[in-house]
């Protein structure tokens, strides 16, 4: 991957420390590397499954799994 040295960096840094999000969405325009960061940089580290969903997410579906998300905080189980 050219470029985003420090990206790459930082990303693997959070591999190491275990501290990587359990959830993450990467956003930028088309061409700009979110797909090829995931392929070789985290999955061969973390193992893990991913879900393209460009084609089927929208802001405002984003917006509602943020919602979501902040909520857990405080959901007692």
């Amino acid at each position: 991957m050219i470029g985003q040295h420090n990206l790459q960096s930082r990303i693997k840094q959070l591999i190491e420390n275990r501290t990587f999000p359990r959830f993450s969405i990467l956003v930028g325009p088309k061409g700009s590397g979110k797909k090829t960061l995931v392929e070789e940089v985290i999955r061969p580290k973390l193992n893990l499954s991913i879900i393209d969903i460009t084609d089927t997410i929208t802001l405002d579906i984003i917006y509602d799994i943020l919602i979501i998300i902040l909520n857990l905080h405080f959901i007692i189980i």
